[in-house]
């Protein structure tokens, strides 16, 4: 093996130094740029989820009427598979006895609280009388991003909700809501699921929520 002495660095003279200095200062240029625009490709993949959320709602609340229940829960299906993380919801919200369950009983929590989800805004949101859905703006969170989102209702009265998204690696995808900015649902839910899991077990958590979407959207599933 050769080894040899080391020696001080010494940059060539002008005009190769100059180049070299210039070269140095274009990739560290660049790199900072690549990082800032991730950043903000990441923000901006993280509003476009709850903006297509939004279309979505949006759509379905101008055909409300028509539509009817059914049809608006046919219609926002779709739209919150696409946008929600339904496993992630359900999970957290029952916490750790979800440890616990079979397979079975987390594809039947999981599904029943889909459709409680989907029954919950197709029965909220089923007419349009002029509302804004306006999203605003977006932060870090130690979990994904934070989008900022404002109803504002017809008659000026704004009502603060936001979504926290999460990249799965595939997409960005909702994990909670936020009412007024501080009351979050997943946290309202598991108080909820731990108190329902500890008297009346997984088959009276399914049961409950599938008493809760039939009535709010009757006759859009078992």
């Amino acid at each position: 093996m050769t080894t040899t002495s080391a020696r001080p660095l010494q940059l060539p003279k002008s005009p190769d130094r100059r180049r070299i200095l210039t070269g140095a200062a274009a990739v560290a240029l660049f790199a900072f740029a690549l990082r800032c625009g991730r950043a903000e490709a990441a923000g901006a993949d993280a509003m476009q989820t709850v903006r297509t959320f939004y279309d979505a709602l949006l759509g379905t609340m101008r055909e409300g009427p028509q539509l009817g229940v059914k049809g608006r829960f046919d219609r926002l299906a779709p739209a919150i598979d696409q946008t929600f993380d339904l496993a992630f919801m359900a999970r957290t919200a029952v916490g750790p006895q979800w440890l616990k369950f079979s397979e079975s009983e987390r594809e039947d929590v999981t599904k029943a609280l889909r459709r409680y989800i989907v029954a919950t805004y197709a029965d909220n949101f089923d007419e349009y009388s002029g509302e804004k859905l306006e999203v605003s703006g977006e932060d870090n969170h130690s979990l994904g991003r934070l989008v900022h989102t404002r109803v504002v209702k017809p008659d000026g009265a704004p009502v603060t909700i936001d979504y926290l998204v999460h990249d799965d690696g595939t997409s960005w995808r909702i994990r909670d809501v936020y009412l007024d900015g501080q009351i979050s649902e997943l946290a309202v839910r598991r108080s909820q699921f731990v108190s329902i899991l500890s008297s009346h077990g997984t088959d009276g958590l399914i049961a409950m929520l599938k008493q809760k979407a039939d009535k709010l959207a009757p006759n859009t599933g078992s």
